[in-house]
């Protein structure tokens, strides 16, 4: 009897330690069983920095030429999308950065291929009378002044009706008298009118001294030696001396005519024919209009200040037609034919 009950209690205990599987109830014809959706935990607000607005700059040291200042800041605004256009006399770290998508600098700055480096989403042009180094984000306006001296040479040439014309050229400048003297041999070769005997033209001569006086002096023995009736001042030779010296001079009863690259002193405005300037604006606007930002753009020669009397329609477009060519690479100003 006890055996029996031994057995029949193991079994009940075999029993209870059964898991039971209670089958889910079946979804009734038509209906779908669908699960409740998961619970994605909410995302926390995080803190973002705000991006400066963008802004342009134009470094324009102290003496740029206005004109160039103005020009620049409108063809930059007309470009601007919504950012500023800052001038900065002074050449520091607001001129780039991230902030910064174009930089013009009027002049060469400081420390230009650091600047470069540090800043290679900004892109730079830089106006420059030299060759610079490339760089990927480098656009550099060239306003060579091998250009402006051989342009200089051809048009006191050209003016002149037996090219009796000369530059008063520092001597520490060679390289600018060769390619003034090139730019009239351009024009006519062998340029000799027969007197004075044995002179070919045009001449070339200056001092090395800021001296007025010397440069007066220099002047007149081109004009009583040379005969000379065409004179080009360069920038150094501008002296009240030598332009009291040429005022109302006349050489076998016709006024001596003079052009320079500074607009006309007052005093010679009657025998002032022509100023030769670069044309910023059109350099400009090629450089920033290209499809490709170009690695190099030559500034050309413009005309300004022109008096017609003395620098002929005919004898613009001549001198003209000769500048574009020099425009275009195919005439070298230290090396002419």
């Amino acid at each position: 009897m006890k055996r029996l009950l031994v057995v029949i209690w193991l079994a009940l205990w075999l029993t209870a330690c059964q898991v039971v599987n209670t089958p889910a109830p079946s979804p009734a014809p038509g209906e779908t069983q669908t699960n409740p959706p998961a619970v994605s935990p909410s995302p926390q607000p995080t803190e973002t920095s705000t991006p400066p607005p963008q802004r342009m700059v134009i470094y324009a040291p102290e003496g740029t030429n206005p004109a160039w200042v103005e020009t620049a800041r409108a063809q930059l605004e007309a470009r601007a999308s919504g950012a500023g256009v800052e001038v900065l006399p002074e050449w520091n770290d607001r001129a780039y950065g991230a902030d910064v998508p174009l930089t013009l600098a009027l002049a060469e700055p400081p420390a230009l291929n650091e600047a470069l480096s540090a800043a290679p989403q900004t892109r730079f042009v830089v106006l420059s009378a030299q060759l610079l180094t490339e760089a990927p984000n480098l656009t550099a306006l060239l306003a060579d002044p091998q250009h402006l001296a051989f342009t200089a040479g051809l048009t006191a040439t050209v003016i002149s009706d037996d090219w009796r014309a000369a530059g008063l050229i520092p001597t520490n400048q060679p390289t600018l008298q060769e390619a003034f003297l090139n730019g009239g041999r351009y024009f006519c070769g062998v340029c000799s009118p027969g007197w004075p005997l044995g002179m070919t033209f045009p001449l070339t001569a200056g001092v090395d001294t800021p001296s007025g006086g010397d440069w007066a002096t220099t002047a007149a023995k081109l004009f009583d030696e040379g005969k000379v009736d065409v004179f080009y001042l360069s920038p150094n030779a501008v002296q009240p001396e030598v332009i009291t010296y040429l005022k109302g001079l006349v050489q076998f009863t016709e006024p001596v005519r003079v052009l320079g690259s500074v607009p006309p002193p007052a005093e010679l405005t009657d025998q002032w024919a022509v100023t030769l300037d670069w044309d910023f604006s059109s350099a400009l606007e090629e450089a920033l209009s290209a499809s490709e930002p170009p690695a190099l753009v030559r500034v050309p020669v413009v005309f300004t200040h022109l008096n017609e009397d003395l620098f002929t329609p005919g004898r613009q477009e001549l001198v003209r037609s000769i500048l574009a060519e020099l425009q275009a690479g195919r005439i070298a100003p230290l090396s002419v034919p």
